[in-house]
Protein backbone atom coordinates (compact mmCIF):
# COMPACT_ATOMS: atom_id res chain seq x y z
CA UNK A 1 0.00 0.00 0.00
CA UNK A 2 0.89 3.44 -0.82
CA UNK A 3 1.07 6.38 2.23
CA UNK A 4 -0.35 9.26 1.26
CA UNK A 5 0.17 12.43 4.23
CA UNK A 6 -2.70 14.39 4.89
CA UNK A 7 -2.64 17.92 7.17
CA UNK A 8 -5.68 19.63 8.49
CA UNK A 9 -6.43 21.47 12.03
CA UNK A 10 -9.37 20.80 14.38
CA UNK A 11 -12.41 21.14 13.06
CA UNK A 12 -15.23 19.41 14.56
CA UNK A 13 -17.11 17.62 13.50
CA UNK A 14 -15.15 17.00 9.83
CA UNK A 15 -11.91 16.57 11.62
CA UNK A 16 -10.59 16.01 15.34
CA UNK A 17 -8.29 14.11 17.44
CA UNK A 18 -10.21 10.97 19.40
CA UNK A 19 -7.06 8.51 21.25
CA UNK A 20 -4.07 10.28 19.16
CA UNK A 21 -6.01 9.67 15.66
CA UNK A 22 -7.66 12.26 13.70
CA UNK A 23 -11.17 11.03 13.08
CA UNK A 24 -14.37 12.92 12.05
CA UNK A 25 -16.97 12.83 8.80
CA UNK A 26 -14.55 14.72 6.64
CA UNK A 27 -11.56 12.35 7.77
CA UNK A 28 -13.25 9.35 7.82
CA UNK A 29 -14.79 9.85 4.26
CA UNK A 30 -11.01 10.48 3.10
CA UNK A 31 -9.79 7.44 5.09
CA UNK A 32 -12.33 5.05 3.37
CA UNK A 33 -11.96 6.71 -0.46
CA UNK A 34 -7.82 6.53 -0.24
CA UNK A 35 -8.17 2.79 1.27
CA UNK A 36 -10.21 1.69 -1.73
CA UNK A 37 -7.81 3.07 -4.36
CA UNK A 38 -5.15 1.52 -2.77
CA UNK A 39 -3.53 4.10 -0.29
CA UNK A 40 -2.96 4.43 3.41
CA UNK A 41 -4.01 7.70 4.90
CA UNK A 42 -2.07 9.45 7.56
CA UNK A 43 -3.42 12.35 8.90
CA UNK A 44 -1.31 15.04 10.56
CA UNK A 45 -3.28 17.97 12.66
CA UNK A 46 -1.56 21.53 12.85
CA UNK A 47 -3.13 24.79 13.33
CA UNK A 48 -4.54 26.08 10.55
CA UNK A 49 -1.31 28.27 8.93
CA UNK A 50 1.18 25.27 9.09
CA UNK A 51 -0.88 23.05 8.08
CA UNK A 52 -1.69 25.42 4.45
CA UNK A 53 2.20 25.74 4.52
CA UNK A 54 3.12 22.64 4.89
CA UNK A 55 0.60 21.77 2.19
CA UNK A 56 1.98 24.37 -0.20
CA UNK A 57 5.52 23.68 0.26
CA UNK A 58 5.24 19.53 -0.50
CA UNK A 59 5.72 18.56 2.96
CA UNK A 60 2.63 17.08 3.08
CA UNK A 61 0.76 15.42 0.40
CA UNK A 62 -2.41 17.32 0.64
CA UNK A 63 -4.26 19.62 2.75
CA UNK A 64 -8.67 18.98 3.87
CA UNK A 65 -11.15 20.96 4.61
CA UNK A 66 -9.79 24.03 2.92
CA UNK A 67 -12.37 26.38 1.71
CA UNK A 68 -12.20 26.72 -2.56
CA UNK A 69 -10.73 30.74 -3.82
CA UNK A 70 -9.27 31.20 -7.18
CA UNK A 71 -5.95 31.79 -5.18
CA UNK A 72 -5.69 28.33 -4.04
CA UNK A 73 -7.55 26.53 -7.26
CA UNK A 74 -3.56 27.81 -8.83
CA UNK A 75 -1.83 26.00 -5.95
CA UNK A 76 -3.99 22.71 -5.23
CA UNK A 77 -6.15 19.94 -7.01
CA UNK A 78 -9.84 20.13 -5.25
CA UNK A 79 -12.23 16.58 -5.42
CA UNK A 80 -16.06 17.38 -5.01
CA UNK A 81 -17.00 18.90 -1.93
CA UNK A 82 -18.01 16.51 0.71
CA UNK A 83 -19.27 18.99 3.77
CA UNK A 84 -20.15 22.26 4.61
CA UNK A 85 -20.36 24.57 7.76
CA UNK A 86 -21.98 27.84 7.99
CA UNK A 87 -19.67 30.60 8.83
CA UNK A 88 -21.42 32.72 11.55
CA UNK A 89 -20.57 36.23 13.61
CA UNK A 90 -20.36 35.41 16.99
CA UNK A 91 -20.59 37.74 19.50
CA UNK A 92 -20.79 38.58 23.58
CA UNK A 93 -23.88 37.91 25.10
CA UNK A 94 -24.14 41.67 25.91
CA UNK A 95 -23.51 43.16 22.44
CA UNK A 96 -25.46 45.62 20.68
CA UNK A 97 -24.54 44.34 17.22
CA UNK A 98 -26.26 42.90 14.62
CA UNK A 99 -25.00 41.77 11.15
CA UNK A 100 -27.66 42.27 8.09
CA UNK A 101 -24.99 41.11 5.21
CA UNK A 102 -23.64 44.87 4.95
CA UNK A 103 -20.00 44.57 5.80
CA UNK A 104 -19.88 48.12 5.68
CA UNK A 105 -22.01 48.69 9.06
CA UNK A 106 -20.03 46.45 10.81
CA UNK A 107 -16.79 47.95 9.42
CA UNK A 108 -15.39 49.86 12.89
CA UNK A 109 -15.70 46.43 14.70
CA UNK A 110 -12.89 44.48 15.70
CA UNK A 111 -13.18 41.27 14.00
CA UNK A 112 -11.51 37.77 14.78
CA UNK A 113 -10.49 35.22 12.69
CA UNK A 114 -8.02 32.38 11.95
CA UNK A 115 -4.29 33.19 10.13
CA UNK A 116 -4.34 32.07 6.85
CA UNK A 117 -8.09 31.20 6.50
CA UNK A 118 -10.61 32.23 3.82
CA UNK A 119 -14.09 32.93 5.19
CA UNK A 120 -15.97 32.96 1.49
CA UNK A 121 -15.14 35.35 -1.57
CA UNK A 122 -17.05 38.29 0.25
CA UNK A 123 -15.45 38.29 3.22
CA UNK A 124 -12.40 37.92 1.87
CA UNK A 125 -12.94 40.65 -0.41
CA UNK A 126 -14.25 42.90 1.97
CA UNK A 127 -11.20 42.48 3.60
CA UNK A 128 -8.95 42.87 0.88
CA UNK A 129 -11.03 46.49 -0.07
CA UNK A 130 -10.05 47.63 2.98
CA UNK A 131 -14.10 47.85 4.00
CA UNK A 132 -13.22 45.94 7.25
CA UNK A 133 -10.44 46.97 9.00
CA UNK A 134 -9.91 45.98 11.93
CA UNK A 135 -9.57 42.41 11.53
CA UNK A 136 -7.42 40.76 14.07
CA UNK A 137 -5.67 36.89 12.95
CA UNK A 138 -4.92 34.71 15.73
CA UNK A 139 -3.35 30.85 15.32
CA UNK A 140 -6.55 29.40 17.11
CA UNK A 141 -10.26 29.28 17.68
CA UNK A 142 -9.88 28.73 21.34
CA UNK A 143 -7.53 32.11 21.88
CA UNK A 144 -10.44 34.26 19.56
CA UNK A 145 -13.43 33.18 21.62
CA UNK A 146 -11.21 33.89 25.08
CA UNK A 147 -10.49 37.28 23.32
CA UNK A 148 -14.24 37.80 22.86
CA UNK A 149 -15.09 36.82 26.35
CA UNK A 150 -12.45 39.15 27.13
CA UNK A 151 -13.83 41.94 25.07
CA UNK A 152 -10.49 42.47 23.29
CA UNK A 153 -12.34 41.60 20.04
CA UNK A 154 -15.99 42.80 18.99
CA UNK A 155 -16.84 39.88 17.16
CA UNK A 156 -15.28 36.72 15.13
CA UNK A 157 -16.50 34.73 12.38
CA UNK A 158 -15.87 30.77 12.69
CA UNK A 159 -17.65 27.75 11.43
CA UNK A 160 -21.32 27.12 13.56
CA UNK A 161 -20.21 23.32 14.66
CA UNK A 162 -17.02 23.68 15.58
CA UNK A 163 -17.75 27.46 17.81
CA UNK A 164 -20.54 26.08 19.75
CA UNK A 165 -18.59 22.90 20.44
CA UNK A 166 -15.65 24.83 21.88
CA UNK A 167 -17.77 27.23 23.51
CA UNK A 168 -19.59 24.18 25.17
CA UNK A 169 -16.56 23.08 26.20
CA UNK A 170 -15.27 25.87 27.63
CA UNK A 171 -18.27 26.04 29.88
CA UNK A 172 -19.99 28.85 27.47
Amino acid sequence: RRIVTLVCEESVPFNFMRDGDVVGIAADIIREAFSRSGYTVVFRQYPWARALHLSKSGMADGIFCLYRTAEREEQFLFSDQIGSDTQAFFVRRDSDISFSGDYRKIAGKSIGVINGYSYGARFDAAVKDGTLQRVEAVTSQEANIKKLLFGRIDMLVEGEYLAYYLLGKMGK
